[in-house]
């Protein structure tokens, strides 16, 4: 018996060796692998940025210490409060072990070590790190926001019941700091009655029923729940039919304390009175039917008022509610800004600025994204990289489709460890293609016109994430032999860098250079603050004067809406950040009106906790409004823009996105010339015919002064428009050019975009072919007018679909010119002389029917052009001598040779005669003029 006694003891000794042997390897594996952690990201923001990652991470110690203190704290309170010598979880797990109840001092212990310590410790940090307290914490430090207890907590729950005392700075202490702490005490109550029920079911047969004390214990339960249900209530938005909920929410939960204060008391000073089974039921059943009559009394009388609510809509719910909805959301939203102008107001606007169909013509883009995609892909040339997303890019007033290459990711490339971390450590430069003619930019202009090679090497950028990259290991080159010019990210020695390196062949104590975080998300992503964004579409810049590229990546801001007045996030940009693609430095640039935009003090910490610059000359040009935060914006406003109550109530002026749209970046002229601008049509919400209702117009930087800015241009009035849905001008485009794309295999329309042109707005539809190797070809260009579809040019490109349109265009002095290269200074008389004349087009892109004429005071003169005579005209005491519809193609210099003879007839001979030859345009308007003076023979 002894052998098999000290063999169960060494048996279980080796047992806990062996566990604790194996917890001591993961708690010193995850210790080394925090460490480690900790050690390279503060290195690395130090280094990049002087910034200290500690601070950020954990909110200035707020979120890693003071959230655990002070949840520790109130777990302690409840502790104490709730009588610390007894445990119900500690009753329960003895009893389900068949042990005996557990003594005062292991309760007292489990209560405050485990509960209160270990509970409030990871309560703590989930608090503060999941739930935003400790951002709050820091916030409110940082903005001197009061967040004292009691003051805070009356100020937000009186908001229900006056919320014209609502300060949003209050809110935002409450709702980020103090409620989170509040229901952790209600939280850790209400598990420690639900624990004391079970414990009251599961020694009924010892000890006895007490009904009381269970109903007692449900009331209190209720209680809490409407407790929480009022600790939600600041952050609601009231009419007046829901503001008579409040006060029957409020009076519930004080009831159901008192209806469970009663109960209980009675059931702990005399339990026995009502103890047993015939007495359970009914006292429970009494105690939820006192706690359903009593709110249902109370809420009986918001219903009774929500019978008036139609009756008083204006006054119930407008006035008290939407009215101040709608401020508080466009002001959260940051719409405030955004201006309306009618569609006619655009047309005038660029007829006041001379703008002509001539300056939009060349810019108006016939390849999108996918037909350019398809083009630039097979402009790859290497199995090893593949293109990152392509965008367009704005640079000296032309757009181009730009995508970077970058790196395949190991898993497809089937890479070893030393090709993933030593060779494969960047990839080269980018695909540019024309977005009009769809052709590839040449090679040898990428420097001309972006200012780098086309086969930059981008280090930092879209690339998939190796983890790290070591830089001075000389036993292996990087691809193409290229090697790395900038600075390392991190460096490592010691046991921290043998632990690092994954690859037994590699590891060292040696100091190791490395190059982490190449992902731009990434490294810039890790220093961010809460709520904080980085933009989903970033995208290349060029300093030509530097010679340098860069990754621009918007930083926008988003903090979730905390109150239902704001019925939408606090969203702004707060500027960009550019990642040198060669050498990895980051610096943040301030978007210039951030610092006037904030609508909130608290706000102000996303500003003064970087080194924002002001952002270069060369950059603004160059720059987009965030799409991602522009598309939510315009989706706010798509509702909030209605201020009127009677126009709010019809629903007749919402608006919503047509399905086969998009937001489109694209050069327009607003009124100023052409800009670089993006758009965004609308129409009617849940409308049975999508008319267009008009388009939004968001400027970039093309124009630094108005970058930024949003115009809503809008045709008719209210719930009406004159302006045709797409489908509509998609119809009439299939009707009139069905011969044509019956012969097309696999038509596809591109992006629906609609440009001001011939003094009246037009959609451009643009038709693709899929050819060979999957390349999409460009064959057809429609303008269909967005008021008239019958009035429509077709086309093989833009500019023929334009001159398809006949459109009567006023020429501007000095486009169209005349010279008469000679002309005869003596005319023997009946005999003809050459006059030769020479026109000029200088437009590139549109063609014009002109006139000529020759007039002279006097019937002196006999006219002929190409063998025949010309009749003259007589008007004004003039013989006017007409060669009319001459057709003059683009660039285009058109030479003439009149024939001219004089007649003695009327006048004297030897006299001088004085003529003029003029040119007009179609409409009649004289473009050009040449005097000349000739003598007649006799």
């Amino acid at each position: 018996m002894n052998t098999v006694s000290i063999s169960d003891r060494k048996k279980k000794l080796l047992k806990i060796i062996i566990g604790v042997s194996v917890a001591g390897v993961i708690l010193f594996i995850v210790l080394v692998s925090v460490i480690l952690n900790l050690v390279i990201n503060q290195q690395f923001y130090e280094n990049r940025l002087g910034l200290n990652w500690w601070t950020y991470l954990t909110m200035d110690n707020a979120a890693i210490l003071w959230c655990p203190l002070v949840a520790i704290g109130v777990l302690a309170g409840v502790v104490t409060a709730l009588i610390p010598t007894s445990s119900s979880t500690l009753n329960l797990i003895y009893k389900m072990m068949r042990r005996n109840r557990p003594s005062r001092m292991k309760c007292l212990i489990w209560n405050y070590a485990v509960v209160a310590g270990v509970g409030g410790l990871a309560a703590g940090w989930t608090i503060g790190f999941f739930f935003d307290a400790g951002f709050g914490i820091f916030v409110a430090n940082y903005a001197n926001i009061s967040y004292s207890f009691f003051p805070t907590l009356f100020a937000a729950l009186g908001y229900p019941l006056n919320p014209g005392t609502m300060d949003i700075n209050v809110l935002f202490a409450y709702t980020y700091i103090l409620r989170p702490f509040i229901l952790l005490a209600i939280g850790a109550i209400m598990v420690k009655i639900a624990l004391d029920l079970i414990n009251a079911f599961a020694f009924r047969g010892e000890r006895g029923a007490n009904p009381l004390k269970t109903a007692g214990m449900i009331a209190f339960i209720i209680s809490l729940a409407f407790f929480i249900w009022w600790l939600f209530l600041p952050n609601g938005a009231y009419d007046v039919v829901k503001a008579a909920v409040v006060l029957p929410i409020i009076i519930c939960f004080f009831a159901s304390l008192v209806i469970g204060s009663i109960f209980y008391i009675a059931g702990v000073i005399n339990p026995s009175r009502y103890r047993g089974e015939r007495y359970y039921k009914p006292l429970i059943a009494l105690a939820i039917i006192a706690l359903i009559i009593l709110p249902a009394s109370f809420f009986i009388v918001a219903g009774v008022k929500s019978l008036y609510r139609e009756a008083n809509w204006n006054q119930w719910t407008w006035d008290t509610k939407l009215s101040t909805q709608i401020e508080t959301t466009r002001t959260a939203a940051g719409l405030n800004n955004f201006t309306k102008l009618t569609t006619q107001q655009l047309l005038d606007n660029q007829s006041t600025w001379g703008t002509k169909d001539e300056d939009i013509i060349p810019h108006i883009r016939t390849f999108d994204y996918q037909a350019s995609r398809l083009k630039m892909v097979n402009k790859i040339g290497t199995n090893w990289e593949e293109l990152a997303d392509s965008d367009i890019h704005y640079i000296d007033g032309s757009e181009y489709w730009i995508a970077p290459r970058t790196i395949r990711s190991s898993g497809a490339l089937d890479l070893d460890w030393v090709q993933d971390h030593l060779i494969y450590t960047h990839s080269r430069g980018f695909v540019a293609l024309n977005p009009v003619t769809g052709d590839h930019i040449p090679l040898s202009s990428y420097e001309t016109t972006f200012g780098v090679p086309y086969n930059s090497s981008i280090y930092f950028g879209e690339l998939p994430d190796n983890g790290y990259t070591i830089l001075n290991e000389t036993r292996y080159h990087e691809i193409e032999k290229i090697t790395y010019q900038g600075a390392p990210d991190i460096s490592l020695k010691g046991f921290l860098n043998w632990w690092y390196i994954d690859e037994w062949g590699f590891k060292t104590g040696n100091e190791t250079h490395y190059l982490i975080k190449r992902n731009i998300n990434d490294r810039i992503g890790g220093i961010l603050l809460p709520h904080m964004v980085i933009g989903d579409d970033p995208y290349l810049v060029f300093d030509k004067n530097n010679s340098k590229m860069y990754y621009c990546v918007d930083i926008i801001l988003d903090i979730p809406s905390f109150s239902r007045y704001m019925e939408a996030d606090i969203v702004r940009w707060l500027g960009v950040v550019l990642v040198d693609t060669a050498l990895g430095t980051m610096n943040f640039y301030l978007y210039n009106n951030s610092y006037a935009d904030l609508p909130y003090d608290f706000l102000q910490i996303y500003i003064d906790m970087y080194n924002w610059e002001e952002m270069p000359d060369w950059l603004v040009p160059q720059l987009k409004y965030p799409e991602i935060l522009i598309e939510y914006q315009l989706e706010i406003d798509y509702t909030y823009h209605v201020t009127d109550s009677d126009t709010w109530r019809s629903g007749e002026d919402f608006f919503e996105r047509p399905s086969a749209t998009d937001y489109h970046h694209i050069i327009y002229d607003v009124g100023y010339g052409p800009t670089y601008v993006g758009a965004s049509i609308v129409e009617f919400s849940e409308a049975t015919i999508g008319n267009l209702v008009g388009f939004y117009i968001v400027e970039n930087g093309g124009n630094s002064s108005f970058l930024g800015r949003v115009t809503f241009y809008r045709n008719g009035t209210l719930g009406q428009t004159e302006m045709i849905g797409l489908n509509v001008a998609t119809s009439a485009y299939s009707q009139k050019d069905a011969n044509f794309l019956e012969l097309l295999s696999v038509p596809r329309f591109g992006n629906f975009l609609i440009y001001p042109l011939a003094n009246s707005l037009y959609y451009v539809i643009p038709v693709y072919e899929t050819t060979g190797e999957g390349i999409e070809t460009l064959m057809r260009v429609a303008l269909v007018n967005a008021f008239d579809p019958g009035t429509m040019g077709i086309g093989n490109n833009i500019t023929h679909a334009y001159n398809s349109l006949n459109v009567t265009t006023e020429v501007p002095p000095g486009v169209l010119s005349l010279n008469v290269v000679s002309a005869p200074a003596f005319i023997t008389e009946g005999e003809y002389e050459d006059l030769e004349i020479l026109i000029n087009n200088g437009y590139t892109t549109q063609s014009f029917n002109v006139s000529l004429e020759i007039s002279t005071g006097y019937a002196l003169f006999n006219v002929s052009f190409a063998g025949q005579e010309i009749t003259p005209e007589v008007g004004g005491g003039f013989y006017n001598y007409s060669i009319a519809n001459l057709t003059l193609l683009e660039t285009q210099y058109t030479g003439l040779i009149p024939q001219i003879s004089g007649l003695i007839t009327g006048g004297q001979p030897f006299s001088p005669v004085n003529y003029v030859v003029n040119l007009f345009n179609e409409t009649g308007h004289l473009i050009d003029s040449k005097p000349r003076t000739a003598y007649i023979y006799p």
